[in-house]
């Protein structure tokens, strides 16, 4: 057994692991026991009515940078060993950094103003 395989086999399994996991959310928002109403709105009881685009965005952004990540993981060689002679991990570039900690900090800054405001929501 060599590590590339190995790294391989676990490539795949967590591919799958992954797969069962978006399934199983998916399922569960399907048959309702996962509410989705008033996600994307500021306040709850507006749900429907309003939307809060710093929401909107964090929701679209976040899994959007996931999924380039790992397409972005999935061409890199694990059986490229590192100059210490261990497997190194792919790179993340800077630019996938910025729109995870930015969609992420939209979101945060939403959220401050709404407590400074005195609308505070889960």
């Amino acid at each position: 057994m060599t590590a590339a395989w190995i790294a391989q086999a676990l490539k795949v399994g967590l591919l799958i692991w992954l797969g069962l996991l978006m399934a199983i959310v998916i399922g569960r928002v399907l048959c309702g026991k996962i509410p989705t109403r008033g996600v994307l709105a500021r306040n709850p009881q507006n749900a429907g009515r309003e939307t809060s685009a710093p929401r909107a965005i964090s929701a679209l952004v976040f899994p959007l940078v996931i999924l380039f990540l790992v397409l972005e993981a999935m061409k890199f060689d694990p059986g490229v060993l590192g100059p210490d002679g261990w497997p190194m991990f792919p790179d993340i570039s800077d630019n996938f950094l910025l729109l995870l900690t930015g969609g992420n900090g939209l979101y945060l800054a939403d959220k401050m103003r709404m407590f400074q405001t005195g609308v505070v929501t889960k």
